[in-house]
């Protein structure tokens, strides 16, 4: 049965993140905008970016836009939102989840998840970074450069 929610393919989401892993860090928010548009990801006018190729509701990036301020993370959404949050929906989001999860240990070795009302799965890739996936309500992923891994890690709040 097809799913009426749209996800990103596991294989482009993983893709997209790479592209970050490999990039050459540091580099401020405008620099990491301008550099997006090789991986298809949109800017309007104000330089705020949007990754809109695969018709999410919500197709904004987070942590890169008109700034001069060093990268510390680029958030994307993986998978449709929804208001209101049926059984269904909340199966589709734990299965791309998991979709997600089980790629990115394929592609980077295993990472250490977390279980709860927020399940997060956690990617070490030192010193190139980290790439976090998030279940919350939607699947959210993170690509975090290596200060903001070690920052977390102090912090208490990186568990790989």
């Amino acid at each position: 049965m097809r799913s009426i929610w749209k996800s990103i393919p596991v294989d482009e989401a993983l893709d997209m993140l790479q592209f970050w892993v490999d990039a050459n860090w540091p580099m401020t928010e405008r620099e990491a905008a301008e550099l997006s548009s090789e991986i298809g990801w949109t800017q309007d006018e104000d330089g705020w970016v949007s990754n809109d190729r695969f018709g999410l509701s919500f197709p904004d990036v987070e942590g890169i836009g008109p700034a001069d301020d060093p990268v510390k993370r680029i958030m994307l959404t993986l998978t449709d939102h929804e208001k209101n949050i049926t059984d269904d929906f909340a199966r589709f989001i734990a299965d791309r989840f998991a979709d997600y999860v089980a790629g990115a240990e394929k592609r980077w070795g295993k990472g250490a998840l977390r279980r709860g009302e927020v399940d997060r799965a956690y990617f070490d890739l030192e010193p190139r970074g980290g790439v976090m996936i998030v279940r919350s309500k939607v699947v959210e992923a993170l690509y975090l450069t290596q200060p903001e891994v070690d920052l977390r890690k102090a912090n208490k709040e990186w568990a790989a």
